[in-house]
């Protein structure tokens, strides 16, 4: 009777493990796939919840709505300009149940130089099997 009871504790811890995992490679994607799309409206209307909570590196607080608005009042000549890419590194990605906190550094690139780095958080929950950010932070990162 215990080795049933081992057997299917091991069993348990290791199911959950799995799906924690398969729940970290899925917000890893959606972190990947939003920074490489980041002046599509679409993309940031599916990235961020309508409740969100944005604090910016410059100290600035908004919503999604403000997120939204600027792609409203974009001006049709910017998107011939130059523009800046962003990638992820360090990737750190934490799952308590329906909510999950994503940390990584965010570098920023115009002509393929380095502009400038910023280390990110995110709270992201999960509701209808999708993940929204509820909450983001970014911070200018130290040279």
């Amino acid at each position: 009777m215990r080795y049933i009871f081992l057997i299917s504790t091991l069993f348990f811890l290791n199911s959950t493990l799995y799906a924690q995992e398969a729940e970290k490679e899925i917000l890893n994607k959606l972190l990947h796939d939003f920074l490489s799309d980041v002046n599509n409206p679409q993309m940031h209307d599916r990235f961020w919840s309508e409740d969100l909570v944005y604090t910016s590196s410059a100290g600035k607080r908004f919503g999604k709505s403000t997120i939204m608005d600027g792609f409203k009042n974009a001006d049709q000549a910017s998107s011939k300009e130059q523009q800046t890419s962003y990638s992820a590194e360090e990737v750190q990605i934490r799952i308590m149940e329906d909510v999950a906190v994503v940390a990584f550094k965010l570098i920023a690139k115009s002509d393929g130089e380095e502009t400038g780095s910023y280390f990110n958080s995110g709270v992201f929950q999960k509701k209808e099997g999708i993940w929204k950010v509820i909450n983001w932070q970014a911070t200018i990162a130290e040279e």
